[in-house]
């Protein structure tokens, strides 16, 4: 009977250890439980945790270019932006003007590193769209404008210069003359340089006969011309030297550049 005593020790030894292993498997599930009921369950997906705390490199999707919502913005997506001269606040960079281009907010600044059309620095003013933006940072140094001059207008030279730092304009305007067939006005002011009102000044001319009289001079901004005129109608000349002009402008920088470099 011996052998016998020693199979049923075992089944019994077997039985009990199983069911050791079984209480202690049930106390695993039962704390797993409790662990799960402890954490707050998602509303819509997710991990249901307030605040989660991440590390090593966890990863999002990557939005769609111009996205502008509450998701995670993963650093392909930062850094698409930015390489594309477009998104809000801060300092942005890019190639050419921003002007109806890059899309900021109010506060933006960007540069241009082309500097084209002299314009390197510009900050955003108004709207949260492509518009609303001023140069800061400017100059389209002086330019050298040949000929432009309308029917029966002549100049000592030629040509004259323009030339736009930030909002202030500078016009050279060597000695004009018009024969009794010319008509007002000289020459038209090219858009990015012209003035926010009529703007005179008063120089010693000489007409044919050589006496010296007083003529006026202004930029006619009446029809949205933008021309130089002489006040009066007799047409002398300014004098054979260059005179020098200069006023502020609102127009919106030059996207093209008159003339050429002097």
């Amino acid at each position: 009977m011996g052998k016998y005593d020693d199979l049923s020790e075992g089944i019994i030894e077997g039985a009990q250890g199983h069911l050791a292993w079984s209480e202690r498997a049930a106390a695993i599930v039962a704390d797993i439980d409790t662990r799960l009921d402890a954490v707050t369950p998602p509303t819509s997906g997710g991990i249901g945790l307030d605040s989660p705390e991440f590390t090593g490199t966890p990863k999002a999707p990557t939005a769609a270019p111009g996205t502008a919502t509450t998701q995670i913005a993963t650093t392909a997506f930062v850094a698409a932006a930015v390489g594309a001269g477009s998104g809000g606040g801060g300092d942005l960079t890019g190639t050419g003007s921003p002007q109806g281009v890059v899309t900021a907010s109010p506060g933006t600044y960007y540069t241009d590193t082309t500097g084209a059309c002299g314009a390197w620095r510009w900050l955003k003013v108004s709207g949260t769209g492509t518009a609303g933006w001023i140069v800061v940072t400017g100059d389209t140094g002086r330019r050298m404008i040949v000929g432009g001059l309308n029917a029966n207008w002549s100049s000592f030279e030629g040509k004259y210069s323009l030339r736009r730092i930030g909002d202030a304009v500078w016009m050279g305007l060597p000695g004009l003359a018009g024969n009794a067939s010319a008509v007002n006005p000289a020459f038209i002011i090219p858009s990015g340089f012209r003035p926010g009102g009529a703007f005179g000044a008063q120089f010693t001319g000489y007409n044919d006969a050589g006496s010296g009289v007083q003529t006026v001079w202004d930029i006619d901004i009446r029809g949205g011309t933008y021309g130089v005129r002489a006040a009066n109608s007799t047409f002398i000349t300014v004098g054979t030297g260059w005179t020098n002009w200069s006023w502020e402008t609102s127009d919106p920088w030059p996207s093209t550049l008159p003339g050429t470099p002097a």
